[in-house]
Order: structure tokens, then sequence, then C-alpha cells
């Protein structure tokens, strides 16, 4: 029997019409869309925010793929790459090449495994998560976030609310504002930034900032040291804490704030701002130094195991 092709789904004469390898130039209207749910495994891929109503996809494809899907369904735009699971330990070629330019109206949503991703100028929202590749970020705005495992994550001019997570990867942030996140294991993170509010928290890796502008700053850190500079509000809050970590922190020349610092086990406190010393317990090896600037608006507090706790200014 004969079959008609007109009763066949656009998208599927798409999907089915691509081969492994081969090149795709392709595009869909974001009419009605609020999402766009990007999948590939493998490969390099850049998104850019564009203006207008147009979803487009141009590259090459995996040559070990099984099937591209390439379609709207409801409310959200699919571009996924399927690879055969059976095949996951014959991976050996680099994977897709692909750049896709997104409507700003939309939202971004991207999984991939061992996917470098380059992604900017985009404006609703956008969630990135990859395995083992590299996550650069440029120019976004809104809910951010960006995770990798063992990837490195390097990211300039985000502002909203924005979390960048990685285990055993770099972070390096340049020029973000809004509320700021930043989470690793065992890499380093650096940071140069205008929000208001940071949260910064790592196991063993170096953590090097400079803030400006900040109300509320916490720090974690376990055994990686922790150096910066902050430029703190007039009732600002930072509190930071640490293991075996050394935690060293400078202060606009002048502030206005009250200290209390704390080292339990043999850890100890340098004071470069007043006269002030720290005073040791009459039993054990713990140590505490409470004083205050100005009118004492803001707070300052700190508190260590073993490692140290410096105080100065800039």
């Amino acid at each position: 029997m004969k079959i008609s092709t007109m009763l066949i789904p656009l998208s599927v004469l798409f999907s089915a019409m691509l081969f492994a390898g081969e090149k795709v130039d392709d595009s869909l209207s974001v009419d009605g869309i609020n999402v766009a749910s990007i999948d590939i495994p493998r490969g390099d891929v850049i998104i850019i925010g564009t203006s207008g109503n147009i979803l487009s996809v141009v590259g090459e494809l995996d040559e070990k793929m099984d099937k591209f899907i390439f379609e709207k369904s409801g409310s959200e735009i699919q571009l996924e790459v399927k690879m055969p699971r059976h095949q996951n330990s014959h991976w050996d070629n680099d994977g897709s090449k692909l750049t896709i330019k997104v409507p700003n109206s939309i939202k971004v949503n991207f999984e991939g495994i061992s996917t470098n991703v380059d992604v900017e100028n985009l404006t609703k929202g956008t969630e990135i998560q990859t395995i083992s590749g590299d996550i650069k970020a440029t120019k976004l705005t809104d809910h951010i976030e960006l995770n990798s495992i063992s990837g490195d994550i390097t990211s300039s001019s985000l502002n909203g609310k924005i979390t960048l997570s990685t285990v055993s990867g770099n972070i390096v942030d340049k020029s973000s504002a809004g509320r700021l996140q930043l989470k690793a294991i065992s890499g380093d993170i650096d940071t140069t930034s205008a929000a208001n509010e940071v949260s910064i928290s790592q196991v063993s890796g170096e953590v090097e900032f400079t803030l400006s502008k900040v109300d509320d700053l916490k720090i974690k850190s376990v055994s990686g040291d922790v150096d910066g500079k902050v430029e703190l509000s007039d009732d600002g809050r930072i509190k930071m804490s640490g293991v075996s970590a050394d935690l060293s922190l400078a202060l606009q020349k002048g502030v206005d704030a009250n200290f209390k610092f704390s080292a339990t086990a043999g850890g100890s406190i340098k004071n470069s701002l007043t006269n002030d010393k720290a005073q040791r317990a009459k039993y054990g090896p713990s140590s505490k130094l409470n004083f205050s600037t100005g009118n004492g608006g803001a707070s300052v507090k700190a508190s260590v195991v073993s490692g140290k706790i410096k105080i100065s200014e800039y």
C-alpha cells in the first residue's frame, strides 16, 4: 500500500532525512514557545541569543549519532542528538559541532556529557549542565545555572540570580552582578563581582575574590585558602568559616563594622585594622578577638579550627 508523505509530520521527515556526520542547517519559529531544550551528548556547541523569532541550528552532526531531533512540542522546542546506548564506550571522535541561535524571548536548558558549551547574550534564563566539558558564558541575565563535573566554568558580565558549580574544575567569574553563588570541591574559584549577595563554598581549592557593594557575603572552606577584598555596605554582613583553611580579608579604608573572630584548635588571628589583639583561652589552644570600628553598623564574623584569620584594609 502506498503511503502519502502528506500524512507524515514534517518534523519526523526532517529527523529521518539527517544522518550521522552530515551537515545541518535548519530553523523553527518560536511563536508560542517558552523554552528551548537542547541535548548534545558530546562535541562543541555555541549558543547565541538573538533578536527576532527564529531558532536556527547550523553545523555538523556527530558521526556516531543514532538520530537527530529538532521539533516543537507544545510550548517547547526540542533539539537533540541521540546517541546509541550500546556504543558509549566506543565514542572516539570529536562529536557534534553546532552553532545554535536562540531568540532572547525564550529560556534555554542544555544538557551534555563531554560537551563544551559557549553561550552568550541570553536574557530569559539559562541552565547549562555538562559532565566533562567546559562552559564559557558571556552576557547572560535572569536566572542562570551553570554546572560541570570536571570541566572549567568561565563567565563574564552575568547579571541576575547566578549559580556556578563544579566538582574538580575551576571557576573564573568576572564582572557579575545580582546574587552570586559559587561552588567547587577541589577546583579553584576566582571572582571579581559587583553582586550584592555572594555565597562561596569549596573544599580543597583556592579562593580569590574582589567584591564591591556587598550586603551579604558567606564563605565556607575546608582546607583551601581564601584571599579577597570587599567593599562592605554600611549595614552589610560577612560570615566566613574554615577548618584548616587560611582566611584573609581586606576591607575598604574607614569601614564601620563589628568584628568577631575565633580560632578553636591552635589557629591564629592577625588584626591589621586596629591595635586590638586576639586573646588566648585560659585553658586549651583556642583564641578569640572582638572589636569595632566607627559606628559598628556592619558585621564581620570569621572562625577557623586550625587555620589562620587575617583582617586588613586596602
